[in-house]
């Protein structure tokens, strides 16, 4: 972690190093704590890790009288939380500072695909400020129904993106996946009409084809 601290220029104050299984960072009401296993990977996939952990712990609030724990756009305890939100957007995060890691195989690519379309319908600084602020999905949702259709279709959204991540290791996933992309993809295209600039429109259009989830993408990602 000191290392981390020297090559990042941050790192936690109030972490811990302990063994788990099948988990190599966690961070826990703004604790991080790191799986010593760690040292087998290289320095560039140790600094994404602890990066992608950083991020979960600067956007962690905790009400220590209610003791209700506020991070990205999760609440806890509470049925207020889109935990795939939240992990799409942590590793949008982690892979701009740490970008291009070939060898290491991130267990949030999906989530951080959609984030990645979702981004540039909502506008970045809606999608910051919500995280780090706590806001939840409200104001995304007004940026959403400035393009085109109503609340409904925005709140039906973000529920998608939330099951997609709670069923991602069953069956429905592939269904649940391509409604998600779907809803986006109408979005894109109520976007496109208002959109006058070529170059903005083309902008767009590659962005999209950069990070929808094809059967070919999935199938290389396992």
């Amino acid at each position: 972690m000191e290392k981390t601290r020297i090559s990042l220029e941050i790192a936690p104050e109030d972490y811990e190093i302990k063994t788990m299984e099948n988990i190599l960072g966690k961070c826990i009401d703004g604790k991080i704590i790191i799986n010593p296993n760690i040292v087998m990977y290289s320095r560039d996939i140790i600094d994404y890790i602890v990066l992608h952990e950083l991020t979960h712990a600067a956007s962690c609030n905790m009400n220590h009288q209610t003791e209700v724990v506020k991070t990205g756009f999760d609440t806890y305890p509470g049925e207020d939380s889109n935990r795939g939100l939240t992990e799409g957007f942590t590793e949008v995060i982690a892979n701009t500072g740490q970008p291009a890691l070939n060898d290491y195989e991130s267990e949030w690519f999906i989530e951080e695909s959609l984030v990645n379309l979702l981004i540039p319908l909502v506008g970045d600084k809606t999608m910051i400020r919500s995280f780090f602020g706590n806001k939840g999905t409200k104001d995304m949702e007004a940026s959403l129904e400035t393009i085109g259709y109503d609340n409904k279709k925005s709140c039906d959204l973000f529920r998608l993106i939330e099951t997609n991540y709670k069923t991602r290791r069953s069956m429905e996933r592939s269904n649940m996946l391509a409604n998600v992309q779907n809803t986006l993809l109408d979005y894109l295209e109520a976007k496109l009409k208002k959109t006058e600039e070529t170059r903005e429109v083309q902008r767009l259009i590659n962005l999209f084809e950069q990070f929808l989830l094809t059967e070919e993408k999935l199938s290389l990602n396992g």
